[in-house]
């Protein structure tokens, strides 16, 4: 039962809120008689939403070098020699870089 309820919050926070924000991008400026201004609002939260979303399936392309550093610096590691990175990837979890 527990495993229902927190696939159902996963559903309503993930799919719920964008597309129920999105709806009153839409339909609150409609109402008030800018059509046109609704349109540009929901064609711009629609892209904020898609680019987020393709950011976080896609996320070990943008892994830098820089990003590396600061992950070995909060380890408490400091590098003098210079590095490349070889291979990334991330295991299972977000930001879980190897």
């Amino acid at each position: 039962m527990d495993e229902i309820v927190f696939l159902g919050l996963l559903l309503l926070v993930f799919v719920g809120l964008p597309l129920g924000l999105g709806l009153l991008f839409y339909f609150i400026p409609v109402k008030l008689g800018f059509p046109n201004t609704a349109k540009y609002l929901t064609i711009v939260y629609s892209f904020i939403v898609i680019a987020s979303g393709l950011f976080l399936v896609f996320e070990d392309l943008f892994f830098s070098k820089n990003d590396a550093k600061k992950l070995i610096e909060e380890q408490g590691i400091l590098l003098t020699d210079q590095f490349d990175l070889v291979k990334n990837e991330s295991m299972s979890g977000i930001g879980d870089y190897y």
